[in-house]
């Protein structure tokens, strides 16, 4: 087991790690925080080969989880990236 607030698994985990390190903040608004994770997840798809061609997001709550996104496109999403 491993403590800590982030974590990045996968194939693509390291991609999507330097992305998020480099743009977390503590006081980041929930916004601000899925647009990072979506392009996290760009970044790890688009540079890595085993990866998936979606983006899929999830917030994770105090209660449960919240489907925020479902099948972004990966090239769409490399134009805004």
């Amino acid at each position: 087991m491993l403590e800590g607030d982030v974590f990045t698994v996968g194939s693509g985990g390291s991609y999507a790690g330097g992305v998020i390190d480099s743009g977390r903040r503590h006081d980041m608004k929930l916004d601000e925080a899925i647009n990072l994770g979506i392009k996290a997840i760009y970044h790890a798809t688009h540079r890595d080969a085993g990866s998936g061609g979606v983006c899929r997001v999830y917030h994770i709550h105090k209660d449960g989880w919240t489907k925020v996104h479902d099948g972004l496109d990966v090239n769409e999403l490399h134009w805004k990236f």
